[in-house]
């Protein structure tokens, strides 16, 4: 297997150091042919090659471990940024998860949610706050909101998360954000009530988002 297959620069194309998957290293010379290349366009998996070989039990090249660590921060911030967990390669993550790095790890973990590694501790953790919020219409303060809102509950919220195999469920944050975003002015929803429900479910997210974080210290041992 070549670095090129890792990396996205066709120009790097020397033999990694090992052949095996999990244990592959980037000798020095490849490490910083990948450094010289704009870090925000190295895919993931290279991130995880190159955080790997650069760490203090390969390489110990501290400036470049330090650079590559500060952009695995940046995109599995422990900020809720809900719409950028999908589609992650599954390998990278296992990978970069293994890392430990702080501060990345409910981040980390609810992206492995999103494919076939997801961890059935921390899911199920996720579910049990949130299939509460999911299979309950709230109230608001107005009568006829309330009656909006569950008037629409079923087919407006509840069939679109539980459509393509229950998809929304593994994904709160992002069905939470889609619910958000409902013409529910148009559903009968007066504003106040509308601005209340929109802050009770940006208050789940953060909710979920601790979850997260509680559960992916008991399943990865994070900070």
């Amino acid at each position: 297997m070549s670095l090129a297959v890792v990396a996205s620069p066709s120009t790097i194309s020397a033999p990694l150091a090992s052949t095996h998957t999990e244990q592959q290293m980037l000798t020095s010379d490849q490490l910083s042919a990948c450094l010289a290349q704009p870090i925000d366009q190295l895919p993931l998996k290279t991130l995880a090659l190159m955080a790997r070989s650069a760490g203090p039990l390969a390489l110990n090249q501290s400036t470049a471990h330090e650079s590559v660590v500060t952009r695995i921060r940046s995109l599995f911030s422990d900020e809720v940024r809900p719409g950028i967990y999908q589609d992650h390669d599954t390998t990278a993550l296992r990978q970069i998860i293994s890392l430990r790095i702080s501060h990345t790890g409910r981040a980390l973990a609810y992206a492995q949610l999103q494919t076939q590694d997801a961890n059935e501790q921390i899911l199920e953790a996720l579910l049990d706050r949130f299939t509460p919020i999911l299979f309950t219409f709230p109230a608001t303060r107005h009568m006829a909101c309330t009656d909006a809102v569950a008037h629409h509950w079923d087919d407006k919220v509840l069939q679109p998360a539980l459509a393509n195999n229950g998809a929304g469920l593994v994904a709160p944050l992002e069905t939470l954000e889609r619910i958000k975003a409902l013409p529910w002015i148009s559903f009968g929803v007066c504003q106040p009530c509308l601005d209340g429900l929109r802050i009770d479910w940006t208050s789940s997210q953060r909710e979920l988002w601790d979850v997260m974080g509680r559960a992916a210290e008991q399943a990865f041992g994070f900070e």
